[in-house]
This record gives C-alpha cells, sequence and structure tokens, in this order.
C-alpha cells in the first residue's frame, strides 16, 4: 500500500522522500515537483493518487493505471476476513464493521474523501490521468466513481475507460497515451485530449 501504514511503517514517506532523494542524488534528474511524475497499477495507481496528493511539493503528476482501492459503500461491504488482511493493517480498524472501519487514517488517505475537502484548493494544481478496463467490474465502479467527484468538482482531469481486465496487456495498450500526457506536462503544453475525459478505445 502506498501511504503510511498502521502495522507496517510509512511507505509514504520512504517514496516521497528517501527515494526521491536516492534518485536526484545519483541521476541527471530537474529536481522540482513540475519535473517529477509517478505512474502505477493496481495499488500502485492508488499511490499514483494519493503521493503526489499528499506530497504536492514534490510530485505534480500522476498517472494511475487501473486504481485498487475503495469507495465508501464499497468500503463497508468489504467481506470481513478480506478487510482484516487488506485493508485493516493499513488503515486500522481490524475486526471493525460498518462505518466504524472509517477511521481517521483511513479518511486522510481516501480520495473520495480528500478531493471533495474545500480546504484541500492546492490539489487543483496537480495533473491526474486515471484509465480503467471495462472488464474490471469492482475497481471499475471505483474508477467510475473518482471520476464523476472530480468532475463535479470541475477538477481537471484525464480518465479513460477502454476494453480490457486488470491485466498487462489493458496497461501496456494505456502507457503510449499516458507518457504522451506525462509528456505534455513536463513541457507545459497543452495534452491533446479532452481535459475531462478521453474515452472510446
Amino acid at each position: 500500500m502506498y501511504s503510511s501504514s498502521v502495522t507496517t511503517g510509512d511507505f509514504e514517506r520512504f517514496v516521497a522522500q528517501d527515494v526521491v532523494a536516492y534518485t536526484d542524488a545519483r541521476y541527471r534528474t530537474i529536481p522540482e515537483r513540475a519535473s517529477r511524475g509517478l505512474v502505477g497499477h493496481s495499488m500502485g495507481g492508488y499511490g499514483a493518487i494519493i503521493l503526489p496528493a499528499k506530497n504536492p511539493g514534490i510530485f505534480e503528476t500522476g498517472v494511475s493505471l487501473s486504481m485498487s482501492f475503495r469507495t465508501d459503500s464499497q468500503y463497508v461491504d468489504e467481506p470481513q476476513n478480506v478487510f482484516d488482511t487488506q485493508w485493516g493493517p493499513v488503515f486500522g480498524g481490524i475486526g471493525k464493521s460498518g462505518n466504524e472501519r472509517f477511521t481517521d487514517h483511513f479518511v486522510v488517505n481516501s480520495p473520495f474523501h480528500f478531493f471533495s475537502d474545500p480546504e484541500n484548493h492546492y490539489l487543483w494544481d496537480l495533473n491526474f490521468f486515471i484509465t480503467c478496463g471495462d472488464e474490471e467490474e469492482t475497481l471499475g465502479v471505483t474508477n467510475e466513481e473518482l471520476h464523476n467527484i472530480l468532475t463535479g468538482l470541475d477538477f481537471p482531469h484525464v480518465y479513460r475507460m477502454g476494453h480490457g481486465g486488470h491485466s498487462w496487456d489493458y496497461w501496456h495498450h494505456e502507457l503510449p497515451e499516458a507518457l504522451k500526457f506525462i509528456g505534455c506536462v513536463f513541457q507545459q503544453v497543452p495534452y491533446p485530449g479532452d481535459s475531462l475525459k478521453t474515452a472510446g478505445l
């Protein structure tokens, strides 16, 4: 999981600080937020959203391929054994059910919460490319709901849903467009797609 965990440590700090410092010290980078982006698939797709949102002074761009996370309703409905092994160890609340699962740690790390918080106005300076296959089922609902929230907030972003599932076949298909998006952001030129939604792959 790409956030700090209540049981296994602060992975967010490790990526945002240690990995960035290591990379900048050893490679010819441009050590500025405008020249840093993240690409991730599945839970890494969640990381590509959460890390820029929580560390906007370090990252400016995130590309999320089939983000693995849960809406609030999905989180409440998650089977107890799945919740206790996958989500509870990260966000707390092992053994809890219903709304008791919404720990403070979960709320501050949920894009469904922090994008809706008017205090987080700095988020509008970030760039996100979100894509998910139409055979994803649960994650299709998750990603579509995040897109709907961002659209309702007039938050510029790119959203794509094409044919495919949770597989490298789909992610390989999407990577060229994702890299084009990152290139446009880094060069500060307009991305030649719809700023809110690109569909019909």
